[in-house]
């Protein structure tokens, strides 16, 4: 058999080129206006998968410019004899791309696809039903791919069938880029697929778009933390403020502290406590950033052997308002035989730096603050009377709270701890025992300071058995007697069984103390069991 000659062959070859390119682009443009519809119907479908989490959906059909170059590299004439089934078959006929912000969204945004599928058929492609009754058909197994560069892409065959036949399949690749990757894709294309004016050195060229897509990279974390920072709540911020500010508590006074009591010591507890006061109540993160800088020019001048010194003086009660006193005295107490407590005074004297202040009008100003800590005030519906009487019954529970900690600074960090005591509170408290003491309040034989004693004690038993559980024989004792003169609770407690039950101990634990608990806590009236308990 004689070979065709080389030319004639060459010739040959390109005329097949031609008239298929030709046969493909003439069948391109007739159906180019279903083809736009089926990536309608694609894009929307994915729009709504994605509906809510920031990204956007684009999408092309071929243009016919870049068939002939497609059936020339990919070798197409030697697979095909008609035009029409290289676009039947094109993988690529419709270019479809999720554009996320951030390299890890596109991460979320794949594994998003597979949580949205309606089902996966024989051959592991993913299912969806789109608006029009079609279904597309993603492989999302093995993403990403790696490219020849190197570097991960995520792209995805696709497959639209009209119906759910699964018949006239129109293929389409998914791809799903960041915006980093976009534009370094679209870079790296220009510079290697489409310069063809010059020639540069592939090894070269390979080098300076690593080092752009290192910049890149950087500038992605950069936004990645912009982000998480405005997409955290306006508590979470605040908070940021926060930890900033103990830091700077710590940088200035730890190591004065240190030699000033001749030891290492771990103050974090006094210094958290300082700045939630300080930044008790503040909503706004411009008045935080303030406090903040406030907080940092005090830190600058403080005195700590003069805030030692004052610390020792004798406290004048008479300094210190009503409502303020109980709390001041027990501050007084701590600050004068607990080191946290002096060094927590220490701090937050030398901060505020009010010159006409005394020891006691300092340890006033403490006790109003610490009972105004949002941690420790935030009852739900249990006193909404506004008159003095229920101000007075939630001071006494504030108190008993405060209290409650056995001066350990600590205590009040642990807001889950305190939220879970004011919910056990508000449980046992809800209803007929509020009722009682406000009805009380208006008859002149009711003595309300002795009932707000109870209800003092009460609370701090029932603290004790929620933070050490235990209840203290001296304090029942002290409750027993207080009750005996005024009981605004429902239940009678049968004082004798309980006060026995100690058996000379001087707390009570395990089941017994539990059981002491059910009393104090489940009322009975009229031998019905209450709503509340």
């Amino acid at each position: 058999m004689a070979k065709v000659p080389k030319e004639k062959a060459d010739r040959s070859r390109m005329d097949k080129i031609g008239r298929l390119t030709e046969e493909a682009t003439v069948y391109l443009e007739r159906n180019e206006g279903r083809y736009k519809e089926i990536l309608s119907d694609i894009v929307l479908t994915l729009e709504q998968l994605s509906a809510g989490d920031g990204r956007t959906v684009q999408g092309r059909v071929k243009s016919s410019k870049s068939l002939r170059e497609k059936i020339l590299r990919k070798g197409y004439y030697t697979k095909y004899d008609k035009g029409e089934d290289i676009i039947d078959e094109l993988p690529d006929l419709i270019g479809v791309r999720i554009q996320c912000l951030l390299n890890r969204d596109e991460r979320r945004a794949y594994e998003n696809l597979w949580d949205k599928k309606t089902k996966q058929d024989a051959a592991g492609y993913a299912i969806y039903r789109t608006k029009r009754g079609s279904e597309i058909a993603l492989l999302l197994r093995n993403q990403p791919e790696k490219q020849k560069n190197g570097n991960d892409i995520y792209r995805i065959e696709g497959k639209y069938y009209p119906d759910s036949t699964q018949n006239n399949a129109v293929h389409f690749e998914l791809q799903i880029k960041s915006m980093v990757h976009l534009f370094w894709g679209e870079l790296e294309h220009s510079m290697f697929y489409k310069n063809y004016d010059s020639f540069v050195s592939q090894k070269v060229l390979a080098q300076s778009m690593d080092n752009i897509l290192a910049e890149l990279e950087l500038i992605d974390k950069e936004m990645d933390g912009l982000k998480n920072h405005f997409s955290r709540s306006r508590a979470d911020r605040i908070n940021e403020f926060k930890s900033v500010c103990i830091s700077v508590i710590q940088n200035e006074y730890q190591d004065k502290f240190d030699k000033l009591y001749g030891c290492q010591i771990d103050l974090r507890p006094a210094y958290w406590l300082i700045v939630q006061m300080n930044f008790n109540r503040i909503l706004m993160e411009e008045d935080a950033a303030l406090r903040l800088s406030k907080m940092i020019q005090q830190c600058k001048k403080m005195n700590l052997e003069e805030a030692q010194r004052m610390a020792q003086e004798k406290l004048e009660i008479g300094r210190i308002s009503p409502e303020n006193k109980s709390c001041a005295e027990w501050l007084d107490e701590l600050i004068k035989r607990n080191i946290y407590w002096e060094a927590f005074f220490c701090i937050y004297s030398t901060i505020k730096q009010e010159d006409e202040f005394h020891y006691g009008d300092w340890v006033g100003d403490i006790a109003m603050r610490l009972q105004r800590l949002v941690i420790l005030n935030e009852f739900t519906e249990d006193f909404t009377v506004e008159d003095s009487a229920a101000e007075e019954f939630k001071q006494k529970i504030l108190l008993a709270l405060i209290l409650g900690s056995g001066g350990k600074p600590e205590y009040f960090m642990d807001e889950r701890r305190l939220h879970f005591l004011q919910e056990k509170i508000s449980e046992a408290l809800r209803g007929s025992v509020f009722e009682k003491y406000v009805k009380g309040c208006g008859q002149e034989q009711f003595n309300h300071k002795e009932a707000l004693e109870s209800v003092f004690l009460w609370t701090g038993c029932l603290i004790d058995f929620h933070v050490n559980g235990c209840f203290v024989y001296k304090k029942m004792e002290e409750l027993k007697m207080c009750m005996d003169k005024e009981n605004i609770f429902p239940a009678d407690i049968e004082w004798e069984q309980t006060l026995e039950s100690f058996c000379g101990a001087e707390r009570l634990t395990g089941q017994a103390a539990e059981k002491l608990y059910q009393k104090l806590c489940v009322w009975e009236s009229e031998g019905k069991e209450s709503d509340y308990q």
